[in-house]
């Protein structure tokens, strides 16, 4: 009898490793799904923008005279209307900055998204004026902060004279009290 408790105990344990091992590798598998999920996300959210922008000659060419001659430019209309997609744009990046510090995205296309971002916020009026004007408030502190740190580094090697621009405190320093009084 002794015998037999001791197998009925051995085999119970056996099926309770094995049990740990499929969860941990259904685990894995979660894990990968809804990183794999994230990425489709977001290269659909880029694949729209793009489309909306490069298949529609009246967005291009608003956003070049932006660029090119100012606000002032173009109509308050299409001024909103560029606004729009220039938030938008800036909504997609922030939800893949979430699903980056989540760890649900993978790093490569992360840092992809940042090359695409430095250039946006540099390069794109609409958007360095979406980000350094009241509407930053819209995105999320951990967001606004990554995004201010970008825009330090753009301007620590390119004058940024018109950009009347403060950068934020070294993430060391007082990030606690910035975040409180930019939010």
């Amino acid at each position: 009898m002794e015998r037999i408790n001791q197998w009925t105990g051995l085999i119970a344990n056996i099926g309770l490793i094995a049990g740990i091992v499929f969860l941990a590798y259904e685990i894995q598998i979660n894990t990968n799904a809804v990183t794999t999920a994230s990425a489709n996300s977001y290269v659909e959210h880029w694949i729209d923008t793009g489309l909306a922008i490069g298949l529609d000659p009246e967005v291009t060419e608003l956003m070049r005279k932006i660029d090119v001659e100012g606000w002032e430019a173009v109509s308050p209309s299409d001024a909103n209307r560029i606004r729009f997609i220039s938030g938008s744009i800036l909504k997609g990046i922030e939800f893949a900055h979430f699903q980056w510090r989540e760890g649900n995205l993978d790093p490569g296309l992360w840092q992809g998204n940042n090359a695409g971002l430095y250039e946006y916020l540099w390069g794109v009026s609409s958007m360095r004026e979406i980000w350094l004007s009241g509407d930053r408030v819209r995105f999320h502190p951990e967001f606004r902060y990554f995004v201010d740190q970008m825009i330090a580094d753009i301007c620590s090697r390119r004058e940024c004279r018109e950009m009347a621009y403060q950068p934020p405190p070294a993430r060391t320093k007082g990030l606690e009290a910035w975040l409180a009084r930019t939010w």
